[in-house]
Parts: C-alpha cells; sequence; structure tokens
C-alpha cells in the first residue's frame, strides 16, 4: 500500500510538490505549472524526462489513442509510439481539460517549456525523507514494472526505446526479491 507524502519548496503544505512511495519506489514527482506532474509516461512507459519536456499537443493523437513521440526528441533518434491507456490515458485527458491554446506543449510551467527541475526534485525528496533519488530512477521502475507484469521483453525494449538489449539489461535489475520468487517456482517444480 502506497502512502501519501506531501513536501513543499514553499513550505510543509505546498501544493508545488507530491511525492508518493510505493514501497521503496518513488512515483511521482514536483508539481509545476498547471496540473500535475508528468509521472504517468515514466511510470507506465519508461519515458525519458527530455521526451517528456518536449512533448507537444501536435503529438498527442487523441482520435487514434496514441502519443507518437518524434525521433527528433528522442535521446536515440528513434521515434515510437505510445497506446494511451489507464494512467496515462487519464493524465493527457486532465492536462487537456487544462491546456492553454497558445502553449504548444502537454505539459509547461504557465505557458512555457518546462526547464531544469533537478533542484525541485532534490528538495521534494529530502522532504518526504527519500534523498538522493533520481527522477530516472522512475524509467528503471517502469522497465521492471513491465517484465513483472508479463509483457515480452522485445516489446518492453519497444516501449521504452532501448535500441540494445545490452543496456535494457541494465535497467531491469533482478532484486533479492526476485530471486526469491525464482527459488521458490523451482522448488515447487521439483516438488510436483
Amino acid at each position: 500500500m502506497g502512502s501519501d507524502l506531501r513536501a513543499g519548496l514553499r513550505g510543509a503544505d505546498s501544493p508545488h510538490v507530491r511525492i508518493w512511495i510505493e514501497g521503496d519506489r518513488l512515483v511521482a514527482a514536483p508539481v509545476w505549472g498547471v496540473g500535475e506532474p508528468p509521472l504517468a509516461p515514466v511510470k507506465v512507459d519508461g519515458g525519458r524526462k527530455g521526451e517528456i519536456q518536449k512533448l507537444e499537443w501536435r503529438d498527442v493523437d487523441l482520435a487514434e489513442g496514441v502519443i507518437r513521440l518524434r525521433a527528433e526528441n528522442s535521446k536515440n533518434k528513434r521515434g515510437r509510439v505510445l497506446v494511451l491507456r489507464g494512467d496515462l490515458k487519464d493524465l493527457i485527458d486532465r492536462r487537456r481539460c487544462e491546456r492553454l491554446l497558445e502553449c504548444p506543449y502537454v505539459f509547461h510551467t504557465v505557458g512555457r517549456k518546462i526547464g531544469d527541475f533537478g533542484k525541485a526534485w532534490a528538495t521534494a525528496c529530502a522532504k518526504a525523507g527519500v534523498p538522493g533519488r533520481l527522477f530516472h530512477d522512475l524509467r528503471r521502475t517502469a522497465i521492471r514494472n513491465m517484465v513483472r507484469a508479463g509483457v515480452p521483453e522485445a516489446v518492453a525494449m519497444r516501449v521504452s526505446g532501448h535500441r540494445t538489449r545490452a543496456v535494457f539489461d541494465r535497467y531491469n535489475i533482478v532484486s533479492e526479491q526476485d530471486l526469491a520468487a525464482a527459488m521458490e517456482q523451482t522448488s515447487d517444480y521439483v516438488a510436483r
């Protein structure tokens, strides 16, 4: 069960930062501008911070129910398609309701593209009692979640935009719980 911990940049009850912790995972981030943090793309598909910062409404196809990440906005210069489902769809629907027509960005600070939020992130994590967490940790969590959910690894690589198996494997971290589950499954198999 996750706990809702709030930490403020301007005070203890500031609405500017929201952090949720589920187990040992940080699953939300500072809030900027209008609305909420763009965590669904990171939690669900392992999106990169730069891809989220550059996401424009022209990339969102509500009729088709997809986001088309343009190659020029991707670290590996390959575009990809994200299907709008679950948390990601809900987030985009909420952002659409709060859209500023003069602003092309899905996530923005009062109509301007999101800049570097490293200091806000570090402050939020420290005040939530989880100092040192990286925004990029959410990408690792998303990849682990896809694999643990049974998504074929080749598909998870396409969703997250990983080009090589070696890099993908670095993100798909094996924990002691994974090892314990493997031993339990093996013991059950052998006992049959």
